[in-house]
């Protein structure tokens, strides 16, 4: 088993006393008013649309809209916070929020510096170094979105090889494959599989149609049996723990 023996630098007490208190508090402070405001902002085309271009429709329309919108992503406004944020923290959250793209590239970013520094994000100075690298990704995002979308469909995909176009489709199963290779470098392979199967399980049920009610909910009921798994493998470690204490005690 490839297992990563590095040990992770400890903060000072004095610095995660801070980090629990201040910084977090400011955190949260800045995310939801940056949030509110997005929030605002985001009914700003609405508003041109019947304001100033004049395309003006019934009420009812604008609500049925918005509860068909609602229907379909409900599950996923609810269940990803809880998945992303074991992963990245609250600040780089809250831009993954505010930028996008959190599984395609603020995730396997923030994996990959919390792999090479060999720090938790449970740590402060994992907090730290994620939430740089995901700010780092949103302005090389934006830069290279920016030029693609000034020059890209004019000069840059036409001298594209079909080939390489095609690469295109296989960009998601390579940054799930990349995080799964630091998750297996550092845990191994046993202990990585304990949180793939789940997935895999339900994945499996959808398509052999044994629980078609999932199909609308394959994501949601994934995360959730993750969960289960992790309070039990949680609990298992803690009454390892706890026997191993007591057997130091009784010697």
């Amino acid at each position: 088993m490839n297992q990563n023996t590095k040990t992770a630098p400890v903060d000072d007490a004095e610095v995660v006393q801070d980090f629990n208190t201040a910084y977090s508090n400011k955190v949260h402070v800045i995310g939801r008013s940056t949030m509110a405001i997005a929030f605002v902002l985001s009914f700003l085309p609405i508003l041109f649309l019947y304001f100033v271009m004049g395309f003006r429709m019934p009420v009812s329309t604008y609500i049925a809209a918005a509860a068909s919108i609602a229907s379909m992503f409900v599950g996923m406004w609810i269940a990803e916070p809880f998945t992303w944020f074991p992963v990245i923290g609250a600040a780089s959250l809250y831009m993954s929020y505010f930028a996008g793209n959190t599984k395609n590239i603020r995730v396997p970013v923030a994996r990959s510096v919390q792999n090479i520094y060999n720090v938790e994000i449970t740590t402060p100075r994992g907090q730290i170094l994620t939430t740089i690298a995901v700010a780092v990704s949103v302005y090389v995002n934006l830069l290279l979105l920016l030029v693609v979308v000034l020059v890209g469909n004019n000069i840059l995909i036409p001298l594209l090889p079909a080939v390489v176009l095609d690469a295109f489709n296989y960009v998601i199963p390579s940054l799930i494959g990349a995080l799964l290779s630091f998750r297996v470098s550092k845990y191994g392979v046993l202990k990585t599989l304990r949180w793939i199967l789940p997935g895999v399980l339900i994945f499996i049920i959808i398509q052999a149609g044994l629980a078609p009610f999932l199909s609308r909910f394959g994501t949601t009921s994934s995360i959730a049996v993750t969960v289960l798994i992790a309070y039990a493998v949680y609990r298992y470690n803690g009454y390892r723990e706890d026997k191993a204490e007591a057997e130091g005690k009784g010697k």
